[in-house]
């Protein structure tokens, strides 16, 4: 898809001609290679790049040299999508336009959208493909390229992750209280109410997600018997030592806890917690300056000043 979206970038600055403004009393029209393109009209026009753009009549008209969408009125153009290199065209009706640099190629034509913005606030990685869709003060996510919305605008806040070690999406959706988990088909996967959520995404074991509420992390995961297992987001951190979820070291106020097979066995408040997981060792931990060995159900077998 990139190596697309280049090859059309790189043809269309190659269609690059010589424009030249035009005057006619206090109005203004475009010739392209010396010849006339459009009338003097327009009270104004402004050469952005290589996108020519006229205003007449507080309305503003793509100019571009072919003419093909001069007829249409806009309230405004942006320039701020990929470097200038997409032009979005705001409608009367608040739906939306998406233009090449040039303003001879649409991408998005009426656009049910009052706007889009580029993914760079709301995204781990950066991708050529993805736009931000706001309407009505809800966000959603676009696939310009193909002209799809994959996340509807239904959301107050959206984060964009990678999905663990692949090239597919993972999408956080919060509208209100209502948070929701999306694949990269914007299809749901979990939705749960919860206060003050900010953001979810997979966990480096790539199994469960991170919640993120403020400053502090917490875990879920979905047991094999489908239903999850919760870690509310109270820590400071959360670290799995194994590479897995069998074992999770969570850490408060510079003192851990430790989970094991979905249990809590011991609460954070331990200086040091070294995990073994061995011979029915599960960890040693330093308690008050005192050294435990501990098992997997959490009962001190043995300690040491």
């Amino acid at each position: 898809m990139k190596i697309i979206l280049l090859t059309q970038i790189l043809f269309y600055m190659q269609l690059c001609v010589a424009q030249e403004v035009i005057e006619y009393g206090e109005l203004y029209g475009v010739k392209y290679d010396d010849r006339l393109v459009h009338s003097t009209l327009y009270e104004e026009v402004n050469i952005k790049d290589y996108f020519v753009y006229g205003k007449k009549e507080k309305r503003f008209y793509n100019l571009s040299q072919s003419a093909k969408y001069s007829q249409t009125p806009y309230v405004k153009f942006k320039f701020h999508l990929l470097n200038q290199l997409l032009v979005v065209g705001i409608r009367e009706d608040g739906k939306v336009d998406l233009f090449d640099e040039t303003g001879e190629h649409i991408y998005l034509k009426e656009f049910p959208g009052q706007n889009l913005l580029s993914i760079v606030d709301y995204a781990d990685e950066f991708r050529e493909d993805l736009l931000m869709v706001k309407k009505d003060r809800k966000l959603g996510v676009v696939n310009w390229v193909d002209g799809q919305v994959i996340v509807q605008p239904r959301y107050d806040e959206i984060k964009i992750h990678n999905l663990c070690e692949s090239q597919e999406l993972l999408f956080f959706g919060r509208n209100g209280n209502q948070n929701e988990i999306l694949n990269q088909h914007g299809e749901v996967m979990v939705s749960f109410w919860a206060l003050r959520v900010n953001d979810i995404y997979h966990a480096n074991v790539c199994a469960g997600y991170i919640i993120r509420r403020g400053y502090k992390i917490g875990y879920m995961v979905k047991k094999r018997n489908g239903k999850y297992f919760l870690i509310k987001p109270d820590y400071d951190d959360i670290t799995f030592p194994t590479n897995d979820s069998k074992i999770i070291l969570t850490k408060k106020n510079n003192q851990y806890g430790l989970y094991y097979n979905f249990q809590e066995v011991l609460k954070c408040k331990y200086e040091l917690i070294t995990v073994v997981d061995q011979n029915y060792i599960l960890a040693e931990v330093t308690h008050h300056g005192i050294k435990y060995r501990v098992d997997n159900n959490g009962k001190m077998v043995h300690s040491q000043r």
